[in-house]
């Protein structure tokens, strides 16, 4: 019965005998800007966004801003 062990998971404290499946959560949005570091080649998604200036200030129309609107509407 020590195999039924391998999988036991804590879920808000309670013991849960099944896969948790690892995940990571973005926060990502439409307005969300995405920063890219040339230096060391790193990118930093959000905190901050563009909000209501999206239409103004991202890449897509004519700003210089990249946000997930942006990389969805050039992919």
């Amino acid at each position: 019965m020590n195999y039924l062990l391998k999988n036991v998971r804590l879920i808000d404290g309670i013991r849960a005998n099944i896969a948790v499946p690892d995940t990571v959560s973005l926060p990502l949005g439409g307005d969300t800007v995405i920063h890219i570091n040339e230096k060391d080649k790193s990118v930093q998604v959000g905190s901050d966004s563009v909000g209501y200036r999206l239409e103004q200030e991202t890449l897509p129309f004519g700003g210089q801003i990249i946000s997930g609107t942006g990389i969805a509407l050039t992919a």
